[in-house]
């Protein structure tokens, strides 16, 4: 995943080298440093070429536990979507295998771990990588860059906001009107 660097931020100018160029000139500049460049910026092609989708879902489990929806928020959940979620006087108990939310929350606690994985070894060296690049001018013109560039939903889409019937919005009753 190779992406220039934003066009709405000040670019440096293609003479002054970057803090990695100038590492690879001097060793102990280079001992001092590199670490840190690598901890941020990270070594996306590596990574990339050796992570599919089953590695990544991999990953994402060993992160499970950090993505638990607890019972405010899977009431919330529920709260929004009563037609379809609500179990009181069915005599399901919140949670049990009856339960018809359970199967959205899995799903969402999966969904949750698998992109704070991507986003933690892909997204955010890459945005770490455009600012050391380019001072930030403009936060709300980052923002844009980073939706259209790293995340590709980019605020002009007119599809944005269609989602599968497994899907969980926050939105009260799936954004649907009656």
């Amino acid at each position: 995943m190779d992406i220039a660097p934003p066009s709405g931020l000040t670019e440096i100018p293609t003479d002054v080298p970057t803090a990695e160029e100038a590492g690879q000139r001097a060793m102990s500049k280079m001992y001092v440093e590199m670490p840190l460049l690598t901890s941020i910026t990270g070594n996306q092609e590596a990574l990339t070429a050796a992570t599919d989708e089953e590695a990544w879902a991999n990953i994402a489990k060993l992160h499970a536990e950090e993505a638990r929806l607890d019972s405010n928020s899977q009431t919330l959940m529920r709260n929004k979507n009563p037609d379809t979620y609500d179990i009181s006087g069915r005599g399901i108990t919140p949670g049990s295998a009856d339960d018809p939310l359970m199967p959205i929350v899995t799903k969402f606690e999966s969904l949750i771990a698998l992109d704070t994985v991507r986003n933690q070894y892909l997204l955010q060296p890459k945005i770490y990588t455009w600012l050391l690049e380019s001072p930030v001018q403009n936060v709300d013109s980052l923002n844009e860059i980073v939706y259209d560039q790293l995340f590709l939903t980019p605020s002009s889409d007119p599809w944005l906001g269609l989602f599968p019937s497994d899907g969980y919005t926050a939105i009260e009753n799936e954004g649907v009107r009656r």
